[in-house]
């Protein structure tokens, strides 16, 4: 397993506050919803 922290901070702050949002929308903690995200992202990449 292997644990990171992101540091948000200037123009990050207002990403993470929107990541919040939609996260609080979906019932989700953050790193959960950041987990799915990236997970889509490789997804979609491997499939080119």
């Amino acid at each position: 397993m292997s644990l990171y922290n992101f540091i948000w901070q200037g123009d990050d702050i207002d990403n993470y506050e929107r990541l919040k949002q939609q996260a609080a929308r979906l019932n989700k903690e953050i790193p959960e919803f950041i987990k799915e995200i990236l997970d889509q992202q490789i997804r979609r990449n491997s499939d080119r």
